[in-house]
């Protein structure tokens, strides 16, 4: 359950195969490390769980509360069945929100370019996620880049170019492109060997007259 953003956690003495009960009862396991890479074993109720996952994802700090005892988390990675797609685990890493933190958030386009509209561009996106380093509560979900003021081919954006705010540091490296508007392909030509050999073809099919062949 939640109560003013606070999720409660439960401790997990079910460990191993036997945790496949866990889920029958509408719970799932999950671990949270801390800053040592120690571990705790918890479980959380499998609707709450969706719920943090669908409010929070990977770029927002969840409080977890565990017995009486807050803690800061970010999911750090979300194990699925690979048929259901149902979530059967989740790990969580506890942060502390006074110290800044590197993590990767993902880059999203938006927009539209005129050289795709005028010239029949293409848009091609280079950098799908950034290193950025930050206090917990200043990651952005996402790094949201308009592409509506590139008008011309061959047109980019560079790493460089993007400013998320005196209290962000981008430590991916800055001259690399995140998207650039290549030309349009062009149509095919027929290989000049293939348009030879036809020709060829078709002079091969006439006999070729000597002078031993000319009557006396």
């Amino acid at each position: 359950m939640t109560e003013n953003n606070v999720i409660t956690f439960n401790n997990r003495s079910v460990l191993g195969k036997k945790v496949k009960h866990l889920r029958r009862q509408g719970l799932t396991p999950v671990h949270m490390y801390d800053s040592s890479g120690s571990s705790y074993s918890l479980q959380v109720d499998t609707k709450t769980l969706y719920q943090i996952l669908a409010t929070y994802g990977k770029t927002s700090p969840v409080t977890i509360r565990v017995g009486e005892e807050d803690h800061s988390a970010f999911v750090r990675e979300v194990q699925r069945h690979p048929v259901s797609e149902e979530i059967i685990h989740v790990d969580f890493l506890e942060v502390d929100l006074n110290k800044s933190i590197r993590t990767q958030v993902p880059v999203v386009l938006a927009g539209e370019s005129s050289a795709v509209r005028l010239y029949g561009g293409i848009v091609n996106q280079l950098i799908y996620s950034l290193e950025i380093e930050c206090l917990p509560k200043d990651i952005p979900s996402s790094i949201d880049i308009d592409i509506s003021g590139l008008d011309e081919i061959d047109s980019s954006v560079l790493v460089s170019d993007i400013d998320l705010g005196a209290n962000i540091t981008i430590t991916s490296s800055l001259q690399e492109n995140v998207v650039r508007i290549q030309a349009p392909r062009k149509a095919e030509e027929l290989p000049v060997e293939a348009e030879l050999g036809d020709e060829g073809e078709g002079e091969a099919a006439e006999p070729v007259s000597g002078n031993e062949d000319t009557p006396a």
